[in-house]
């Protein structure tokens, strides 16, 4: 219904959250959808994703199960515990694909076969028992998710220092956790997500220095002491190591315009 949409424009980019935020203070609404542009919602999936906030209270954010165009399940981000110092290592200097059956990286994505057991009858029995009852998930993947407005509200919204992208999601996730809050993926809601649309306008390195720049910055504001100074070391080291390992590539796209992308110690 053409008469129910609003397009909000802005003169500059405001990033991903910064986006959010303005969209959830200029529209009133019992819940928020956020959405990537490469994502295919079924017909009913914001129904259901809906329903499920209605009817648990103690649910604050819902999520699909996130499938190829193939209808093939994605595995390896869909579902997640929140990282730890320990994962982020790993990922930094690419262990986890050297080691891919570590018991740390296993242990962040639940087990190997829970993502994909969540489109299959091979339901394990331990996480949960119907295939149409919430699964609770630390962090279900930002491509798709509908949020409480009055949870979001009270949290303040989505954090824009983690600008332009990247890790603003994870970042609300563990804030929702630290509030008692749930978070949940609908295991009968299917999105088709593409993916891949914003690194395809983006060179490889500038990709990296926003991402490791905003790794940094949930690292010192969600870890202890000791950890973060620790990641405050690691991170630039990780960055100049990926400078020399990884090639330029071109791109004829635009890139996201703002503040350049720089890795800070301060």
């Amino acid at each position: 219904n053409r008469n129910n949409f609003s397009l909000l424009l802005s003169d500059k980019n405001l990033g991903f959250a910064g986006a959010i935020n303005r969209a959830a203070k200029e529209t009133p609404a019992d819940a928020f959808l956020i959405l990537n542009p490469d994502i295919d919602l079924g017909g009913d999936t914001v129904l259901r994703l809906a329903r499920t906030l209605e009817r648990n209270q103690s649910v604050a954010l819902v999520a699909p199960v996130l499938i190829n165009s193939d209808r093939t399940p994605q595995t390896g981000f869909m579902a997640r515990r929140l990282p730890t110092p320990t994962l982020l290592i790993l990922e930094l200097f690419g262990i986890h694909k050297i080691w891919k059956n570590n018991p740390w990286s296993s242990w962040h994505r639940y087990s190997p076969s829970l993502e994909l057991s969540l489109l299959t009858d091979r339901v394990e029995k331990s996480i949960f028992d119907w295939q149409d009852q919430p699964v609770d998930i630390e962090q279900p993947a930002g491509a798709c998710m509908l949020i409480c407005a009055k949870v979001f509200n009270e949290l303040g919204g989505m954090d824009e220092s983690f600008y332009p992208a990247w890790f603003e999601d994870v970042d609300l996730c563990k804030r929702l956790k630290n509030a008692g809050q749930r978070c949940c993926i609908i295991p009968d809601a299917i999105a088709i997500h593409r993916g891949g649309a914003t690194l395809d306008s983006m060179p490889k390195k500038k990709f990296q220095a926003i991402f490791l720049n905003n790794m940094l910055l949930y690292s010192r504001k969600h870890f202890s002491k000791m950890p973060a100074m620790m990641m405050e070391l690691l991170i630039p080291l990780a960055w100049l190591i990926r400078c020399v390992l990884l090639p330029s590539r071109e791109s004829v796209a635009k890139t996201i315009e703002g503040p350049p992308a720089k890795i800070t110690l301060s």
